[in-house]
């Protein structure tokens, strides 16, 4: 049941196929946390928010997907009518949970998506590492990697396998 989740997710951003890992294995880094706000700097506070709202693509079938990064570091996946991840999942029914850390202070920046779902007693979470610049207001490049323990460093328009261009439609 692990695999479906991260298989399930893999396909519809059209990524190469991921390697699940079990909870324990998810680094301290890779917990969810909310994004540090400066008070005395507003601008940064703004700048450190933009990558809120719904991010649209097509996937490799044609279907449009949505992911949709909220304030509190949760996300849902929604293909077509579908809500895949971040909700009651009717295909596979049972709960699965999206997260996502982002790190402004990196360059480039930093997106990982920590995907999570519980079966009997066991939590299985994958991280996919990955890293975002924003084309402009509402378009962003994000590349990820399917190696749980390596990140991209640059990006490469070119690499369809790893790279998504997502534009923003709310938010």
């Amino acid at each position: 049941m692990k695999r479906s989740i991260v298989f399930v997710f893999c396909g519809l951003l059209g990524f190469a196929a991921c390697q699940p890992q079990t909870q324990e294995n998810v680094t301290k880094e890779t917990k969810p946390q909310e994004i540090e706000k400066s008070s005395n700097d507003k601008s940064t506070s703004i700048n450190e928010q933009k990558h809120l709202g719904e991010w649209v693509s097509t996937s490799k079938d044609g279907s449009q997907i949505s992911l949709i990064l909220k304030a509190d570091s949760t996300a849902i996946f929604i293909d077509g009518n579908s809500v895949l991840m971040g909700a009651k999942n009717e295909k596979l029914n049972r709960e699965l949970k999206v997260n996502y850390l982002i790190d402004y202070s990196k360059d480039p920046i930093w997106l990982d998506i920590i995907l999570s779902g519980k079966s009997d007693e066991k939590t299985d979470a994958y991280q996919l590492k990955g890293i975002v610049r924003f084309l402009t207001d509402t378009k962003i490049e994000w590349r990820a990697s399917d190696d749980k323990e390596s990140r991209f460093d640059t990006f490469n328009s070119d690499d369809k396998k790893s790279t998504r261009v997502l534009t923003k439609v709310s938010g």
